[in-house]
């Protein structure tokens, strides 16, 4: 099984703050040892200020035209199912309608999860009112507003979180003071509103409140698991990744060039 991990970071800048080995750890860590991954990085996207370029809304609509070229590219190559790396869960309805191979988002993965560890889940994320918003709208889209209790920011700097990739255990406490709060507040599970947050978490081997018993959920390793399940419902069974009635209806395959063309599309003729 050949699986792609498409980040909407640049990979230069995931190298230079310490994410991209904590990103690629923790995802080869969850999957398979037979699984193949092949990490894709929006290279165009070399803002600094990434906090302002990946939580908030229009800047991250530019950037996933990136995210659909790296999506298709890795479709070509011959990978057999693909997932976004980022809490947002960006372009994911855009992608599953160009794409033929199973597609998972990271949110949507862990909230179905949590959906199994009991009746109700809450998110934990970093302390940005644009991450929360953004994550509680994922929510709804996703008809789990029921099973949901509340969403919870982390105390402390958002820098403190981006020091973190290289020092996951400062954020240890915090971590285990807010998921123990939520579940002690009516909560089964938690899942994780951050990808970079989830891997410090994992980085850091948090993966649940032990007076309870109750699953932490992260974006990366929950999403490629889900990814591994999705591929082998097609692989194994025959069941379509992704219905074709209505919005996710395939583009005509004879038109897709004129598409790409017209709208500089960087992955070349389907």
């Amino acid at each position: 099984m050949k699986l792609a991990v498409v980040s909407p970071m640049s990979e230069a800048l995931a190298e230079q703050w310490g994410y991209k080995p904590l990103l690629e750890r923790v995802i080869k860590g969850a999957a398979n040892r037979d699984t193949e991954i092949v990490m894709k990085w929006a290279d165009r996207n070399r803002n600094e200020h990434i906090d302002s370029y990946l939580f908030t809304a229009f800047p991250m609509f530019l950037n996933n035209k990136v995210l659909l070229e790296k999506m298709y590219e890795a479709e070509q190559e011959g990978c057999d199912g693909a997932m976004v790396a980022c809490a947002s869960d960006p372009a994911i309805d855009e992608i599953r309608a160009l794409l033929s191979i199973p597609v998972v988002a990271s949110v949507e993965s862990m909230a179905l999860a949590a959906c199994m560890a009991g009746p109700k889940f809450a998110i934990v994320t970093l302390p940005d009112r644009r991450l929360g918003e953004g994550e509680e709208r994922l929510i709804s889209k996703y008809g789990l507003r029921e099973r949901f209790t509340k969403l919870y920011y982390l105390d402390g700097p958002l820098d403190d979180f981006f020091t973190a990739f290289n020092n996951p255990d400062i954020i240890r406490e915090r971590v285990m003071h807010t998921c123990k709060k939520a579940i002690d507040e009516g909560a089964h599970s938690i899942i994780l509103g951050s990808t970079g947050l989830s891997v410090c978490v994992r980085a850091a081997e948090i993966v649940k409140v032990p007076q309870h018993d109750a699953p932490i959920f992260d974006s990366a390793g929950t999403a490629v698991k889900m990814l591994e399940y999705r591929v082998g419902l097609l692989q194994n069974i025959g069941l379509p990744p992704t219905c074709r009635a209505g919005e996710y209806a395939l583009y005509p395959k004879e038109d897709l060039a004129l598409l790409f063309a017209e709208n500089q599309f960087r992955t070349g003729n389907p």
